[in-house]
């Protein structure tokens, strides 16, 4: 049987199926390429003839010297390459400048990966993420630590303020309730006309708690027990926020005036009642802060 066969808009043969078979292991022709014998009415596919769909597939030889051809190269997505360099950098020492962006690339480049598996780097987009987390973190850490160095004058600022303020507060209330004891009994407290400080008979007289100087048990002072960072009574003495004991001097002698002594500047007012904080007594007994911690009645 001699066969036609049609293929690129041409026609070839008439070929024996000897030759037909041949040229279909060779790959010039394929078994869908049409194909007409004397008896048919139209072009069939070659793979309608019987005697050519026993054909055994074959694979062609290689060719020798040919090596096997190379693996397909990955392209390298850039993003990935910045992840990691920038991710390094942050470790050394730009924290946020390049530790966010590190991040930021890493997370792009293994999403444009995932979507395109002809691009490569997925092993450095992961090493940037992890290197930008860790330097991410490390300038958090130093931000925290920044903060808290500027804002920590400022909180002990703010409370050393409010701790004046309390014990401004005292000596007023003091020196308050030491008049209003004058003026219910007609006479100060006993004592000279010296400092002395707030405590003992004093304080028990003032607080209604000793009935020889405060017969009537009136509470002229209420006083609380001292806490930290809070004054009160510590010991039995009338305390500053810092632990300094509060010092008093009276007008004994009635001539409306009083003589201060030497650490308050040896010079005499015109009060009845004068109160001021032992800043000798505080922790901390630098000038400056003294200076800033003695609070008096007078002034």
């Amino acid at each position: 049987m001699n066969i036609t066969i049609h293929k690129n808009g041409q026609q070839l043969g008439p070929f024996t199926e000897s030759q037909v078979s041949e040229m279909l292991r060779s790959g010039q022709i394929a078994l869908d390429d049409l194909a007409w014998t004397e008896g048919l009415d139209q072009w069939k596919p070659l793979s309608s003839f019987k005697n050519l769909q026993s054909l055994p597939a074959q694979t062609p030889p290689p060719v020798a010297g040919l090596a096997t051809p190379p693996a397909t190269v990955k392209t390298t997505e850039p993003l990935t390459i910045w992840s990691l360099v920038l991710g390094i950098i942050s470790i050394v020492g730009c924290a946020f400048l390049a530790g966010i962006p590190a991040v930021i690339c890493g997370h792009i480049g293994l999403s444009r990966i995932k979507r395109n598996p002809s691009l490569g780097g997925k092993g450095m987009a992961i090493g940037g993420l992890v290197t930008g987390y860790i330097g991410t973190i490390m300038g958090t850490i130093g931000l925290i630590g920044i903060l808290a160095s500027l804002l920590l004058p400022a909180v002990s600022g703010a409370r050393n303020a409010a701790q004046k303020a309390m014990a401004k507060n005292d000596v007023i209330q003091i020196a308050t309730a030491i008049t209003a004891y004058e003026t219910e009994y007609g006479k100060f407290p006993n004592g000279p006309e010296a400092p002395r400080r707030v405590d003992g008979d004093l304080l028990a007289a003032l607080t209604g708690v000793q009935n020889t100087d405060n017969p009537r048990g009136i509470v002229f002072l209420e006083v609380q027990t001292a806490k930290e960072g809070r004054s009160g009574n510590k010991n039995g003495a009338f305390v500053d926020p810092w632990g300094g004991a509060y010092m008093v001097i009276l007008d004994a002698n009635y001539d409306n005036q009083i003589t201060l002594d030497a650490r308050m500047g040896s010079k005499t007012i015109s009060k009845k009642v004068a109160v001021w904080n032992d800043t000798t007594e505080h922790p901390d007994k630098s000038v400056h802060n003294s200076a800033k911690r003695q609070v008096t009645s007078w002034e």
